[in-house]
């Protein structure tokens, strides 16, 4: 029998060393299908509905595990998140009942065990190619809108990682530390060089993370990977355009941080940062910043974007070191993405 994946465990610290897992290889396991297909049953039948034929996979990734489910009603989907991403599922369930019709509500959810039964939530908006740049907009629109709602909520109850811009240079500094004292044959090890030149650089991007503090906006839900592909077509007369889904890299942090994939996907630059210039860009910064202009007009809000992008590099980085942390070498692929990358976007030297 292969390990199952700690169950409920909370994201690990830089410098812990979790009990990894070839996640890949379990989320193929007859093990887990029959774990899998006995909670499915049970959740469909809260629902009146029936499994028609065993659960498919769609993709199985060291991150997540999704698989189309056939039932009497028509298709659902099931999915399985690694254990740093386990607080995706009852976020998910407290987002649709904070903001209903506004992201894809589930069927079902696992908060232990960090699995989704989701409905068919038809067209993701990344089907309208190319996306036009009024969709982006409203995209971000809609992506602002709901971050404003959910001011003051408590989101953090169910798990969801904290990252604030007061955070940033001791997150930096704490990391750095961790990556170099890895042994020198690790993926992630940092060599003293570099480690310096991020820490010469990390003085200045703080002061960047102090004016974000300074904009008196307080923190909220950062959804981390707002883009066409996870975000369904509302439906006509719906209360949202666009319903968000797949948060398993979102924070409670800074919400201008959000702003980073969209528009490095809107103006063709992913994953890099696009011109200062793009055209496309200013479009963009007008209509995300617009629905915050109750705070301060849209002009004096716009210089500090460059720092909530940096914010949102290390949100990235410390996603993807939470998975990388739950499962093995082997199970992360050849090439697992290097987090020194992101840290040097953090502190302005990319």
């Amino acid at each position: 029998m292969l390990t199952r994946p700690e169950e409920g465990a909370a994201p690990a610290a830089p410098g812990e060393a979790p009990a990894p897992v070839d996640l890949e290889a379990y989320w193929r396991s007859t093990d887990f299908r029959a774990e899998c297909v006995a909670w499915i049953s049970a959740a469909l039948a809260r629902h009146g509905r029936q499994l028609r034929g065993a659960p498919t996979e769609h993709r199985v990734r060291f991150w997540s595990a999704v698989f189309t489910v056939p039932t009497d009603g028509g298709t659902v989907w099931f999915k399985a998140t690694n254990p740093g991403q386990g607080f995706e599922a009852p976020l998910l369930a407290r987002l649709a009942a904070l903001l209903p019709g506004r992201v894809l509500a589930p069927l079902a959810v696992d908060a232990g065990r960090g699995w989704l039964l989701m409905p068919d939530g038809g067209a993701v908006l990344a089907a309208r190619e190319p996306v036009a740049l009024e969709d982006w907009g409203t995209l971000l629109a809609e992506c602002a809108g709901m971050q404003i709602a959910l001011t003051g909520t408590d989101l953090t109850s169910t798990g969801l990682p904290i990252l604030l811009p007061g955070d940033a240079e001791g997150y930096v500094a704490g990391l750095v530390a961790a990556l170099a004292g890895l042994p020198r044959t690790h993926p992630q090890h940092l060599d003293a060089g570099a480690a310096q030149r991020i820490l010469r650089a990390l003085p200045a991007a703080a002061r960047g993370f102090a004016a974000l503090e300074d904009t008196g906006i307080a923190p909220t839900l950062q959804p981390n990977d707002v883009s066409a592909s996870n975000a369904f077509v509302g439906p006509a007369g719906g209360p949202a355009p666009f319903r968000l889904f797949d948060l398993g890299d979102a924070f409670w942090s800074h919400p201008f941080a959000a702003f980073q994939v969209p528009v490095r996907m809107a103006t063709g630059s992913w994953p890099h940062a696009p011109a200062a210039d793009d055209p496309v860009r200013a479009r963009l910064e007008e209509a995300y910043l617009r629905a915050w202009s109750h705070v301060a007009p849209v002009a004096e809000l716009r210089p500090v974007l460059v720092a909530a992008d940096r914010l949102a590099s290390l949100h990235r980085c410390e996603s993807w070191r939470r998975l990388l942390a739950r499962t093995t070498p082997a199970g992360a692929g050849t090439s697992p993405p290097p987090l020194v990358g992101w840290l040097e976007e953090a502190v302005g030297l990319r």
